[in-house]
């Protein structure tokens, strides 16, 4: 199983990969307990998402920072890894290793999420944002232009993503 781990560090955010256990510091850190926090990708989520591992990242410590700054703490230390045993596009995140919530991202696509003003119908997968339970649908690169004059909002699947793990940490705060 591939491990990322995230921690905080005295120079900000650093990024550790490798097996779990392997990075001496952060093994040191934690004790032998399992994570505190954690993020579990499908298989085809991990893959499709490889190149946008830095992005992730920056984003989870813009979210810890603005954390620190609102409520006066920040998060422990956030593990990701691979769940082969998950769907291809699902993602968990847990909470002292038990899943608390559970989504679907189409890595490729946008997330147009409905408003008491969207009356068009558009082209694409219904689902629900993970984060509110609004209504939504992940739509194409050519629906975009469509949502927007609709009055959707869009959401990129990187920030589906973080909003809901900021949902989960604000509810839990």
């Amino acid at each position: 199983t591939k491990v990322m781990w995230i921690r905080w560090g005295k120079s900000g955010w650093a990024p550790s990969s490798g097996e779990a256990g392997q990075d001496g510091e952060l093994e040191a850190s934690l004790g032998r307990a399992r994570p505190k926090l954690g993020l579990s990708f499908g298989p085809e989520l991990a893959a499709r998402w490889k190149d946008s591992e830095v992005l992730i990242m920056e984003r989870i410590t813009n979210l810890r920072a603005a954390h620190e700054k609102k409520l006066g703490l920040g998060f422990p230390p956030l593990r990701i890894v691979e769940g082969p045993q998950m769907g291809p596009q699902d993602y968990d995140i847990r909470l002292f290793g038990t899943r608390y919530a559970r989504g679907t991202i189409e890595p490729e696509m946008t997330l147009a999420i409905k408003s008491d003003e969207s009356a068009v119908a558009l082209k694409g997968i219904e689902t629900q944002d993970p984060a509110f339970g609004l209504p939504a649908i992940w739509i194409s690169e050519g629906e975009k232009g469509k949502a927007r004059e609709a009055k959707y909002t869009l959401s990129n699947p990187v920030t589906v993503l973080i909003t809901h793990l900021n949902e989960v940490l604000r509810s839990e705060a």
